[in-house]
C-alpha cells in the first residue's frame, strides 16, 4: 500500500498553502512520492479562494485521479464535485464524476450526474446514456432514450443492437404505440435491421394489428426463408386472426420433433401459451435452459418469459424461471427483486414455509453482489465446506497480522434498519413512505442547507438506534483473532454507526471509510477539525423524524454542524480525521508488512449489499500485499475459488472459525 507522504514536506506545503505562495506550495506537493491526494484536495480549495480557478481544478482533478488509485473512488467523485462546481460548463469532468461512483458502488449519485447529462443537447448525452444501459442494461426506457438519441443523430448502425431490448422492454411494459412509433422512427433513419423489423411486427402484433403484422414479416420472410423466429411470428398472427387450422400448419416444422435451432424452439413455446398451454411452454423452455446456452440465448428467453408473465402475472413457475434466466445473465438484483415477488405471492396464500425458503434464496443473492465478476461460482458439498473452515482456520493461526473489513452486517444482527433498502427504511420511519422519501433523498449533504431539523432529525435517530444496539459477539471474536496475531489489527468498515470502537477496537485501530456519526463537522469552510457529538446532544421531536433548535452548531464559528460522514453529492466532508486513521493504518501495515516472516490475513464480512463500497480499497490492499484472504459472503451463498470463500452469515461463520482455533 501506498506510505504516507514525506511529513516534512507535507508540513511545508501547508505553510505555503497558508502564505498564499502558490506555485512553491503546489511544487512541493508534486515532488512527494507519493503524491498526497489530500493534500492536494486542500491546495484546490486555498487556490479557488484565491481566485485560481484553472489551477485549483487541475489541482482537484489530479487528487480525484489519485484517489480512485488508491481505493477512494467515493472522495474523487466528492472532490470533483468541487472542480463541476467551479467550471459547469466541463462536461468530461462529470463523466470522470460518474465512473468515480460507479467504481464505488454509489448508483445513485452515479445516476444523478448521468441523466443531467443524457437531457443535454450535446455530444455527451450519447455516452452518458451509453453508461446508464451499462448500470442497468434490462432498463427498457433507458435504451429507448439511447436509440432516439442514436437515430437522431443519423447513426443507424450503433442503434441497430439496442433496437431489441429497447422495443421488447416497451411492449412488455405496454408501451405499445410508443413501441411501434420507435420502430417507425428507426425504418424512416434508413436502418434495415432485421432485429428492427422483427420487433415492429411483434409490436403491431400486441397492438392486435395482426393483418399489417402478417404483412411486414412476410416481406421479411421473403429475405431470410425459414427463420424460425419469423416464421414462429407469422403462426401467431394467423393464431391472432382465429386461422388456427393454418397457424399449425405454419408450424408444422415446429410442432413435430424437437428442433436443435433455439429460436424454432422458442417459437413452439411462444405457440403454446398463446393458445394457454402455460406448463408446456415451461417445460420446453427447462429443456432449452438445460443445454449449452450463450447470453444470446438467455435474453430471447427472457424474452418468452416476460411474454407469458403478462399472460400470468402470478405464477410462481414463470417467476421463478424468470429468477433463473436473471441470475445466468448476471443480474442478481432483478433476480432477488423477483424471488422477493414469489415470497410476497407464497405469504399472500398463507404458504409461509415456501415464502421463508424463497425469502432465503433471494437474501443470499443480494448478499453475495459485488464489483467484479466472480468467475464459476457453485455451491458447495459439506466435505468442501469443512475443508475451506479448517483453511481458513490455519491460516488465522498463523497470521501475524489481520485487517478486517466490515460493512452493516453487524449492525443488521443487531436489529438496526438496512437505511439503504427502501422496504427496510419505510418501516423504520413509516411517515417517510407517505413523503415518498428515499435513503438517497434523506443522505444528501445538502439537506441541511434546505431543511436542517429535519436532516438533523434523521441522522439523530440513526446515532441513537446505532448506541442502543445491543453488542455482537462477533466483534468479541474478531478482537480474540487480533489479540492473538503478532503485530494485530486493524479494522476497515464502510459503515457509520461506531459500533466496533463500543465494541472495544481502540480507536487508532479503526479506519471509517465514510466517517462516523459519533463525530461532527463545521458546514461552512472555517477549518475546524471534527468534534465529537456527545458535545452537543440532539432533542427530538417525539414520533416526528425532526429535531428541535437549538442544533448542533460549529464552536469555532458558531455556523451549523453536520454529522462527519461523506453523504451523496458531497464535495464537504472535513477528512481531518479520516487522514488521521489513514496514516494510523499505513503506518501499522508498513510495521506488520516489515518483517520477512510476516503473514497478513484479511477477513472479509461480506453479507451485506453495502459491502462493495470499501472494495476498491480492498483489492488495492490486497494486490499490494500478496495477503490470504477469507471471504465471508453470507448464507447459501455460491463461492468461487478467488479467496477462502464461505457460505455462511458472519456471525455463524466467525463462531465455527473460532471453533477450530480453541
Amino acid at each position: 500500500m501506498t506510505k504516507p507522504a514525506n511529513s516534512a514536506l507535507r508540513k511545508q506545503a501547508e505553510e505555503f498553502l497558508s502564505s498564499r505562495r502558490f506555485q512553491e506550495a503546489i511544487s512541493t506537493i508534486r515532488s512527494m512520492s507519493p503524491q498526497d491526494p489530500f493534500l492536494l484536495n486542500r491546495a484546490g480549495d486555498v487556490l479557488q479562494k484565491a481566485g485560481l480557478i484553472s489551477d485549483a481544478v487541475k489541482s482537484w482533478t489530479q487528487a480525484a485521479s489519485l484517489l480512485v488509485q488508491e481505493g477512494f473512488p467515493g472522495r474523487a467523485g466528492g472532490v470533483l464535485a468541487k472542480a463541476i462546481r467551479s467550471v459547469p460548463d466541463r462536461d468530461d469532468l462529470r463523466i470522470l464524476q460518474a465512473d468515480a461512483y460507479l467504481r464505488a458502488r454509489s448508483e445513485p449519485d452515479a445516476r444523478l450526474v448521468l441523466n443531467d447529462l443524457a437531457s443535454r443537447e450535446t455530444e455527451v448525452a450519447e455516452v452518458a446514456l451509453r453508461k446508464l444501459v451499462e448500470i442497468t442494461p434490462s432498463d427498457a426506457a433507458l435504451r429507448r432514450r439511447l436509440v432516439a438519441n442514436l437515430v437522431g443523430k443519423g447513426n443507424v448502425a450503433a442503434a441497430d443492437t439496442h433496437w431489441r431490448p429497447a422495443i421488447q422492454g416497451m411492449i412488455c411494459a405496454g408501451m405499445l404505440g410508443e413501441a411501434l412509433a420507435l420502430c417507425d422512427a428507426g425504418l424512416k433513419s434508413g436502418s434495415r435491421s432485421v432485429e428492427l423489423r422483427l420487433m415492429r411486427g411483434r409490436a403491431l402484433l400486441a397492438l392486435d394489428k395482426p393483418i399489417l403484422a402478417l404483412e411486414a414479416l412476410r416481406e421479411l420472410a421473403s429475405e431470410i426463408p425459414g427463420s424460425p423466429e419469423i416464421v414462429g411470428l407469422v403462426g401467431e398472427c394467423h393464431l391472432a386472426l382465429g386461422e388456427a387450422a393454418t397457424a399449425r400448419d405454419t408450424l408444422s416444422e415446429l410442432l413435430g420433433p424437437k428442433s436443435a435451432d433455439t429460436d424454432a424452439r422458442l417459437s413452439l413455446i411462444r405457440f403454446q401459451s398463446l393458445e394457454g398451454r402455460i406448463d408446456e411452454a415451461l417445460a420446453e423452455l427447462d429443456a432449452v435452459l438445460s443445454g449449452p446456452a450463450e447470453s444470446a440465448t438467455f435474453l430471447k428467453v427472457l424474452d418468452s418469459l416476460e411474454e407469458i408473465g403478462r399472460r400470468r402475472p402470478d405464477n410462481t413457475a414463470v417467476l421463478l424461471m424468470t429468477a433463473r434466466v436473471q441470475q445466468n445473465l448476471g443480474r442478481r438484483d432483478a433476480a432477488a427483486r423477483t424471488y422477493f415477488r414469489v415470497a410476497g405471492i407464497h405469504r399472500n396464500r398463507g404458504e409461509e414455509e415456501l415464502a421463508e425458503a424463497v425469502g432465503v434464496v433471494a437474501s443470499s443473492l443480494y448478499a453475495v453482489a459485488s464489483p467484479i465478476p466472480r468467475s464459476e461460482a457453485r455451491a458447495l458439498t459439506r466435505a468442501e465446506i469443512a475443508d475451506r473452515l479448517d483453511r481458513a482456520a490455519g491460516s488465522l493461526k498463523v497470521a501475524t497480522a489481520l485487517v478486517v473489513a466490515t460493512a452493516t452486517e453487524f449492525g443488521l444482527a443487531c436489529g438496526l434498519p438496512d437505511y439503504r433498502d427502501q422496504e427496510s427504511l419505510w418501516q423504520a420511519f413509516p411517515s417517510l413512505r407517505f413523503a415518498g422519501l428515499r435513503f438517497e433523498d434523506l443522505a444528501r449533504a445538502d439537506r441541511f442547507d434546505r431543511n436542517a431539523e429535519a436532516a438533523w432529525g434523521f441522522y439523530a435517530h440513526r446515532r441513537q438506534d446505532a448506541r442502543n444496539a445491543p453488542a455482537h459477539s462477533g466483534h468479541r471474536i474478531l478482537r480474540n483473532w487480533a489479540n492473538r496475531a503478532r503485530d494485530g489489527a486493524f479494522a476497515v468498515t464502510s459503515s457509520t454507526d461506531g459500533l466496533l470502537s463500543r465494541a472495544g477496537w481502540p480507536l487508532n485501530s479503526i479506519l471509517e471509510m465514510y466517517g462516523g456519526l459519533d463525530w461532527n463537522q463545521c458546514t461552512s469552510d472555517c477549518r475546524t477539525i471534527p468534534f465529537p457529538a456527545d458535545d452537543q446532544p440532539v432533542n427530538l421531536i417525539p414520533d416526528a423524524i425532526v429535531a428541535r433548535p437549538p442544533l448542533p452548531h460549529c464552536p469555532n464559528c458558531g455556523l451549523l454542524a453536520r454529522p462527519n460522514i461523506q453523504m451523496f453529492d458531497d464535495p464537504n466532508w472535513e477528512t481531518s480525521r479520516f487522514e488521521q486513521q489513514l496514516e494510523n493504518f499505513h503506518g501499522w501495515l508498513e510495521h506488520a508488512m516489515a518483517s520477512p516472516e510476516a503473514r497478513l490475513v484479511v477477513v472479509e464480512t461480506v453479507d451485506s449489499p453495502q459491502f462493495p463500497s470499501i472494495w476498491p480499497f480492498i483489492s488495492h490492499l490486497l494486490q499490494e500485499t500478496h495477503a490470504t484472504r477469507i471471504r465471508i459472503l453470507g448464507p447459501n451463498s455460491p463461492v468461487s475459488d478467488e479467496a477462502i470463500e464461505l457460505p455462511f452469515s458472519s456471525a455463524e461463520a466467525l463462531e465455527l472459525l473460532e471453533g477450530r482455533l480453541k
